[in-house]
């Protein structure tokens, strides 16, 4: 090999790889990504089903050794699309088919989308070169922040991966590729943010109609079906009145007007175990559509605490007026309970007390610190400043004013703070800590003084060296400035390691 040919093959070897060479394909596996936006999606939209397996055809074309046929693949396609429970995700020879994502939104991230970690899985270990996908980035993601785009775009950039699509081969290593990629990426994001003003506007006109629109449904109310969509959904009509909540509604104003106060209101429902019932099997759909759902239950039903009776006297909705945003719209729905017995129930949950002369109360001394045993898991106690009382009420917000746990403060906090404090009292061993702390002062007193001794003894020898100098023979005039280099630099040594002897502690054993 002559000089000429040697520099040749240099070249060669450093030279970048050109932009075909990252296009080209087949490189290493190929990975056919499959996504739709919603369970409808899978269904109706046949054609962007079947462009996965045209998608799997494209990639043998390309070079990858598989022995999927499209009608096998067309045909695994059409079971998920009737519904069937089988395995979405394909893989023979070179070719990995993944279809999890089918029925999920593409702004959903990797720890919800099964087939995306897959696909990013795949990606990390180098085993997948190149996606395959249907329509782009959008296909990937779909996020209106472009977080999750521009991520993607940076994982397969870093593993030199391709993306081939109906259009063409892609690699985000290649800046124009780049460009190309991070465009469809924007784009995405902005039908999306378009798609959702739409919706919204949309929703807020239903609303303005008093329609139901996917709020919580007031304690009270039900929300009947009146149709259902292609997809499946629900289509729902006007909010209506529900005997069997309505009547428990009535009972809470009024023993909120009763009683003149939530809190006793409260209890006094919890005393006779008032409660809404549980909705019977053809109203099984409302336990995810009430208000009720969040509410505390037990074996009677839903039960009334503070915060939800407030809830119930404060809210519009139950004498039939709609509320969406801003907008209110009387008359919208039948009332639950008369206007007259709302109002007197509103003023008295939105009434607030004057205010009296502050009283201060000293805190108590373990407050926070102490724990109820009589539970399954331990209860903090309540600490009643003013009454100078322990107490463990732990039923309190459910209406149940009943305590486990009742106990004068002078019964817990005397002995408690005397033990403490003996467990803090150091005085026997006062003597034993006074003779280590006299020992060690001693042994640093001593230390010091053989450190000013030692450094005497190298500044004198210092002094004794640089008498010497001045000397005719060189080499001895060299020995005498190395030997005093050598003794500066362990003075130096030496002031940079005071002698402070390490202190140890003392055992109090």
């Amino acid at each position: 090999m002559d000089l000429q040919e040697i520099i040749r093959d240099i070249k060669v070897n450093r030279s970048l790889p050109s932009d075909d060479e990252l296009r080209g394909l087949p490189y290493k596996k190929a990975f056919v990504y499959g996504r739709v936006s919603s369970q409808a999606q899978v269904k109706e939209s046949r054609e962007s089903i079947r462009d996965i397996a045209k998608q799997v055809m494209r990639a043998k074309k390309d070079g990858y050794s598989s022995g999927l046929t499209f009608e096998e693949v067309a045909k695994w396609l059409e079971s998920m699309q009737g519904g069937a429970d089988i395995n979405r995700l394909l893989e023979d020879g070179d070719i990995i088919v993944d279809c999890q994502d089918l029925g999920l939104s593409g702004s959903l991230d990797e720890n919800r989308r099964p087939g995306l970690a897959h696909l990013q899985r795949r990606v990390e270990s180098g085993e997948a070169g190149a996606v395959y996908l249907t329509e782009g980035m959008s296909r990937l993601s779909r996020d209106r922040d472009r977080v999750l785009g521009y991520k993607l775009l940076k994982l397969l950039k870093q593993h030199n991966c391709r993306i081939r699509t109906t259009d063409g081969v892609y690699n985000p290593a290649i800046p124009r590729d780049w460009n190309h990629l991070a465009e469809d990426v924007d784009r995405s994001a902005e039908e999306m943010k378009m798609s959702g003003i739409r919706l919204g506007n949309r929703r807020a006109e239903k609303a303005a109609d008093g329609e139901h629109v996917g709020s919580p449904v007031c304690p009270g109310y039900i929300v009947p079906i009146k149709g259902q969509n292609r997809d499946g959904s629900y289509i729902f009509d006007k909010w209506q009145v529900y005997p069997p909540h309505q009547k428990v509604v009535t009972e809470a104003l009024q023993e909120v007007v009763r009683q003149g106060s939530l809190s006793r209101a409260v209890r006094a429902l919890g005393a006779r175990r008032v409660a809404f019932p549980f909705f019977p099997e053809e109203l099984k759909y409302m336990e995810t559509r009430s208000a009720l759902r969040f509410y505390l239950k037990d074996s009677a039903g839903y039960i009334i605490t503070y915060n939800a009776l407030k809830g119930l006297a404060t809210n519009l909705r139950l004498i039939g007026i709609w509320q969406w945003g801003h907008a209110l719209k009387e008359d919208n729905q039948e009332p639950v309970v008369p206007i007259s017995l709302f109002e007197q129930a509103y003023t008295i949950a939105t009434a607030t007390k004057p205010k009296g002369r502050a009283a201060y109360a000293e805190p108590m001394e373990w407050s926070g610190l102490l724990y109820c045993y009589n539970h399954d898991e331990p209860r903090r106690i309540s600490s009643l400043n003013t009454l100078q009382r322990w107490s463990c009420r732990p039923t309190l917000q459910t209406g149940n004013s009943d305590s486990c746990l009742q106990i004068a403060d002078r019964f817990l906090t005397p002995p408690l703070t005397r033990e403490f404090l003996r467990c803090l009292d150091l005085t026997p061993h006062a003597e034993a800590v006074l003779e280590k702390l006299k020992s060690e002062v001693s042994q640093h007193s001593l230390d010091e003084s053989q450190q000013r001794r030692r450094e005497a003894e190298i500044r004198k020898r210092i002094a004794d060296l640089e008498r010497y100098l001045g000397s005719d023979d060189p080499e001895r005039e060299a020995t005498y400035w190395r030997l005093i280099r050598e003794e500066k630099a362990k003075l130096e040594l030496l002031k940079q390691m005071p002698a402070t002897p390490k202190a140890t502690p003392v055992d109090l054993e």
